[in-house]
Parts: C-alpha cells; structure tokens; sequence
C-alpha cells in the first residue's frame, strides 16, 4: 500500500517539477534559469538512457 501511494506521490511531484521546467524554458530559453534547466534535463535523460541501455542490454558488470 505504502509503495503506491509513495509512487503516486513521486508521479506527482515529478509532473509539478517538470510543469515548472517547461514553463520556464518556454517563458525565456535564453536565460540563465532556462539554460540550465535545459542542461539538467537532458543530462538527467542522457543518464537514465545509458543506465537502462545497460541494465536491458546486460552490459554492465553489476547484472545479477
């Protein structure tokens, strides 16, 4: 029980985060708060690709 309602709680609070990141990229892609933004997303997208690459493609030496 308590596992889903932390993983409504996490959905949520990720949908609120991201609502304000795309508001602020989209109100001024050129400022400072914009740009970085900008770079934490993707670099956080970029990690989670590689991670789950490895994870699904049985690369990684950590596979069980």
């Amino acid at each position: 029980m308590f596992s889903t309602l932390r993983t409504i709680l996490v959905a949520f609070v990720g949908m609120f985060v991201g609502t304000v990141a795309a508001a602020a990229i989209v109100a001024d892609p050129t400022s400072l708060l914009g740009m970085t933004i900008t770079l934490v997303l993707v670099a956080v997208f970029s990690y989670a690709a590689y991670h789950l690459d490895e994870r699904f493609a049985g690369n990684s030496s950590t596979n069980a």
